[in-house]
């Protein structure tokens, strides 16, 4: 898995784009690289988006880890909003399980898309 985060100083936007097969482990570095681009731009939002084709296939174990370890962003983004796009249905799927368990847990808003526009579009209201 490839990943590449640049912050958007027009729309106060973190993107993040992440390209293959994804594990918990990337899950955790791609968290921790968000984190540190908050702390260097607070206040800004983040699109996360899954590009080209890749396999996911998390057990609802990892999932809820996963979520455990999304919680970490919860401080740098109160009252902000975090995007994700994820056009193949197995991986939107997952997106709307991780979602349901993380965001009675954190302080912003959580939507998934399939198309990056729509995402952004929401992301930056």
């Amino acid at each position: 898995m490839d990943f590449s985060i640049l912050y958007d100083e027009e729309t106060h936007l973190i993107v993040l784009e992440a390209i293959g097969d994804i594990t918990v482990a990337d899950a955790k570095e791609m968290v921790d690289a968000e984190i540190e681009m908050l702390e260097k731009h607070p206040g800004a939002s983040i699109l996360y988006c899954q590009k080209g084709e890749n396999t996911v296939d998390f057990t609802s174990q990892e999932i809820w880890t996963i979520s455990e370890y999304s919680a970490k962003l919860g401080e740098l983004l109160v009252g902000k909003k975090l995007a994700l796009v994820l056009p193949e249905d197995l991986n939107f799927g997952l997106g709307r399980m991780w979602k349901s368990i993380t965001e009675v847990k954190v302080p912003f808003e959580i939507n998934i898309f399939r198309e990056v526009e729509e995402a952004r579009k929401w992301v930056v209201k």
